[in-house]
Order: structure tokens, then C-alpha cells, then sequence
């Protein structure tokens, strides 16, 4: 850059003078950052369940959580032992079918089993229907006495096809419809909780498979057929007892008297509606007043 094109070039842009001394810009103070507040960055389960209960609208399903939910698991897994445990628990009853009507019934014998279960495990999305529509409380009170009469019945079978209808059937009927109904109502009152507490009723079944069949091989083996059968009928009859207790969760919904307003005005609307339709008569024979169709009678 010794030539003049050099130095017009640096005077051009203002580069052939002195270099100025570089003096650093002040630091900018930042704006203050708030911290956050206590209740965002350790909520217990208590608060969390209190601003649920704030957030609950009229459409949105409630989860206790908790409370008369424990009751509900409790019951619901007592449940499982009894009914899922007596289905899987076929086994011990083959060996007193067999000692009753011969070694040529073992075969036959094992179909009993495999019916039962395969009834109660199609009969899955009747029973979902069914306690949606009408009541999960009534469906689980039908079942438990349904598997009280399949082993009553089966205990004053006296031929050996008896048994296909009444614990075949019948106690698959029964127990499809405690096992659902209890999964139902533990699934209303759990969310966040919800694999531990289904951990729990599954396990009733394993719990079931060890009591009911040592119960049933003791009970059969002290008192006989008909007598031993009969008092696992009478431990059966729990079932329908425990589904007494169970309560729709909607009881607990914070905006419950909203919800039964709602409801009761829906129904005086529906039941005005009903008293200005006209009653259709049960037979009508205003057809044959027709013209018409006395021209075709004739």
C-alpha cells in the first residue's frame, strides 16, 4: 500500500489517520428475574388434588383418587379371588368328576373348564354395555348370584351333562359379569394411580387360583360332593354382597348439584314433551274407513 492508489484508497474509507484507543461499553445491568413461586415448584399431592377439583366442569369426569375408592379396590379385588379364582381352579373339581362318573369322563371333563372361561371372556362387551346403560352395581349384584346358582346347581347334578349348563354356563355368565364390573369401577375412581391400582386387582386372581382350590379340594374331600359344593356356594354369595358397596363416582364430582339440576330439568322437559304427544291406540283400524282400500278388499 506504499503507492497512491493506496493512499487515496485508505483516505476514501478514512483508514489513514490515527487509531483511536478502544474503550469497552459499560456492562448493561439485567432485569431482575423473579423466582418461582413455592406452590409450582413443590405441589404436593394434596394441592394437586384440590386445583383438579377446581378445574372440573359439568362434562369433564371427576377421579377421586382416593377415599371411597380404597373400599372400592379392596372390594373389587375380594371379588377376583372369589370368581376368577373358582373358574381357574376347574382342575381340583375335574378329579371329583372323575371319581363321581368314571375315568371316561376326563376328557370331557376338561371342556367344562375351557367353556366357562371362553363364555365369560366373550361375553365382555355385553357386560361393558350393560353397566354403562343401566348400573354397574346391579351387574355386578346379578353376577354374584349367578355364580352362586351355577354351584349350587352343579352340586344336585346328577348326570354328567348337567354340569355343562350349570357351571359351564352359567358361572361363566356370572363371572364375566363380577370380573368387568369391578374393572369398571376401579377405572371410575383412579387416573394417576391407575397401574398400581390394576396391578393389585390382577393379582386377586393369582391370590384366588391358591385359596379357592385348596378350599374346594378340602371341602370335597371332608364333606362330599353335594355339601362341599354347597359351602363354596355360600363363600360365593360374597360376590354379590361386595357389589353393594360399589358407588359411581359422579357422587364426588365438586359440581354435583349443578349435574342433578341439569338432569331434572332434562327430565321435566322430556316429560312434558311425553304429555303433549298423542297415544297411539294399540290396534288402528283407521285404514278400513279408506276408500281405496275397501275398493281393494273387495
Amino acid at each position: 500500500f506504499g503507492s497512491e492508489l493506496a493512499s487515496n484508497y485508505l483516505e476514501n474509507y478514512g483508514l489513514n489517520g490515527p487509531i483511536e484507543d478502544y474503550i469497552p461499553l459499560p456492562p448493561s445491568p439485567l432485569p431482575p428475574v423473579d423466582p418461582p413461586p413455592a406452590s409450582v415448584t413443590s405441589i404436593n399431592s394434596k394441592k394437586k388434588k384440590q386445583q383438579e377439583a377446581k378445574q372440573a366442569t359439568i362434562r369433564q369426569h371427576y377421579y377421586p383418587e382416593g377415599g371411597w375408592g380404597w373400599i372400592i379396590l379392596l372390594c373389587s379385588l375380594c371379588v377376583q379371588v372369589l370368581s376368577h379364582g373358582l373358574q381357574l381352579s376347574f382342575g381340583v373339581l375335574i378329579l371329583a368328576i372323575v371319581r363321581r362318573w368314571g375315568p371316561d369322563k376326563n376328557a370331557s371333563a376338561c371342556w367344562i373348564g375351557s367353556l366357562s372361561l371362553c363364555i365369560s371372556l366373550l361375553l365382555s362387551p355385553i357386560t361393558i354395555a350393560t353397566c354403562r346403560m343401566k348400573s354397574t352395581r346391579l351387574t355386578a349384584v346379578v353376577g354374584g348370584l349367578l355364580v352362586s346358582l351355577g354351584i349350587l346347581f352343579t352340586s344336585f347334578a346328577s348326570q354328567f351333562h348337567q354340569i355343562f349348563i350349570s357351571f359351564g354356563f352359567i358361572v361363566g355368565v356370572g363371572v364375566g359379569f363380577v370380573r368387568d364390573s369391578s374393572t369398571l369401577m376401579v377405572a371410575q375412581y383412579f387416573k394417576r394411580k391407575r397401574e398400581f391400582v390394576e396391578m393389585i386387582v390382577v393379582s386377586g386372581s393369582g391370590l384366588g387360583i391358591i385359596l379357592i382350590s385348596m378350599f374346594m379340594r378340602s371341602a370335597i374331600k371332608e364333606v362330599g360332593w353335594r355339601v362341599g359344593l354347597q359351602s363354596i356356594t355360600g363363600v360365593c354369595t360374597v360376590c354379590s354382597i361386595l357389589g353393594m358397596f360399589y358407588r359411581s363416582a359422579t357422587l364426588y364430582h365438586p359440581q354435583r348439584r349443578a349435574i342433578l339440576h341439569l338432569k331434572s330439568q332434562k327430565r321435566k322437559i322430556k316429560d312434558k314433551n311425553k304429555a303433549l304427544e298423542e297415544k297411539l291406540p294399540f290396534f288402528d283400524f283407521s285404514a278400513l274407513s279408506s276408500r281405496t282400500f275397501q275398493i281393494i278388499l273387495l
